[in-house]
């Protein structure tokens, strides 16, 4: 573990290493920096960035991690480390309490979305799970500290409707399933992602759908994600058709063009 003092004393503006690698990642240097993105040089040479995570617009740690997204990554700062959402102060923002909110998987596809102008996104602070957690497990306590200590701000009236991108892999899914469950299904929306160009494999995230389809891409992605089902509550288009009732007719050829009855109907005057 590298001591925290050293790590932070390295802390600086972003350089041309880590620019050209978000810009190969579609990430816009600006918004990073504006977010709090840092540069920082590890042992050996090696070059990573430290996200910023902020509350109430004070940095409380950083998450160091290379810009590849590939490798280990790990928490400098004080014990609220992992235990709140990235760009969780979105949440404050009363002109966008009716705005979806969006919850992401990791921090890069949360400034994918904001730079497309989504900017009521949030991520999770430590990915997925590779297992379910059910609601009575204690590590669910652990597991998702970030919604409770958000719980004030995840009320309806500040965020009616959720979209949950998380990635489109196996663990992704499971830590939809499990937000969505704890957020409450009737609010919450799944995202599917497009297959990637010529491929019949699918993007992973909201980043990899901006790689590959820009803008358009993350805008479909988001405004086509869909209501999670709700055992007992269906689309009229999900119904079979009602048979039409039978109509019964008096005999009367003049009085049948113009009049009929039928069971459970009502006649009048």
């Amino acid at each position: 573990m590298a001591n925290v003092t050293d790590v932070l004393e390295k802390l600086k503006n972003l350089q041309t290493t880590e620019v050209e690698a978000l810009s190969k990642r579609g990430l816009d240097p600006t918004v990073c920096q504006n977010l709090g993105l840092k540069s920082t040089q590890m042992g050996g040479g090696e070059s990573k960035v430290a996200q910023a995570y902020k509350r109430k617009n004070k940095i409380y740690a950083y998450k160091i991690r290379p810009v590849s997204g590939k490798g280990d990554h790990f928490w400098i700062g004080d014990e609220g480390r992992g235990k709140y959402f990235y760009n969780e102060d979105c949440l404050r923002k009363e002109e966008w309490a009716d705005e979806p909110l969006i919850i992401v998987e990791g921090e890069f596809d949360c400034i994918t979305a904001i730079q497309n102008n989504w900017k009521k996104c949030v991520s999770v602070p430590n990915g997925a799970n590779q297992k379910s957690i059910p609601l009575d497990d204690d590590r669910q306590d652990t597991a998702f500290e970030y919604l409770e200590n958000a719980s004030e701000l995840l009320v309806e009236s500040n965020c009616k409707t959720i979209i949950l991108a998380t990635d489109g892999d196996e663990s992704g899914r499971i830590l939809a399933e499990d937000l969505a469950l704890r957020l409450g299904k009737p609010r919450c929306k799944f995202v599917e992602y497009p297959f990637k160009r010529d491929s019949q494999e699918r993007c992973k995230d909201i980043n990899e759908v901006f790689q590959t389809y820009g803008q358009k891409g993350v805008n479909a992605v988001i405004q086509n994600a869909k209501w999670y089902p709700i055992a007992g509550v269906y689309k009229l288009s999900d119904l079979q058709p009602i048979p039409e009732p039978r109509i019964y007719r008096a005999g009367l050829n003049a009085l049948d063009n113009h009049f009929g009855i039928r069971q459970t109907g009502l006649t009048s005057k």
